[in-house]
């Protein structure tokens, strides 16, 4: 079943952009409310919480940078002695 547009006339619609305007029965403007201190102190500890999660994943990647620099150097150790005897072998 097609439905037609109603006839007569309408209220123009407000677009997506355009600003709200709420007011009350006696003409005075709806003030925002503000964040209670619940919320305000929540928001804190989540962003305190995210910057130590950060700061804790920094540092781990640190720790693990620091134990395996040794363990790299000893392998490449370990490798170019295996070289160097390898090339010292076959000399003529």
């Amino acid at each position: 079943m097609h439905q037609f547009p109603p006839k007569g006339p309408q209220a123009p619609r407000p677009s997506e952009d355009a600003p709200q305007l709420d007011m009350t029965p006696d003409g005075s403007f709806v003030e925002e409310s503000r964040p209670g201190f619940a919320a305000t102190l929540g928001r804190w500890a989540a962003t305190i919480a995210a910057v130590a999660a950060v700061v804790g994943l920094a540092a781990l990647a640190f720790w693990m940078a620091i134990f395996l620099l040794p363990l790299a150097i000893a392998a490449g150790l370990i490798a170019y002695a295996a070289f160097r005897w390898r090339v010292g072998r076959f000399r003529f």
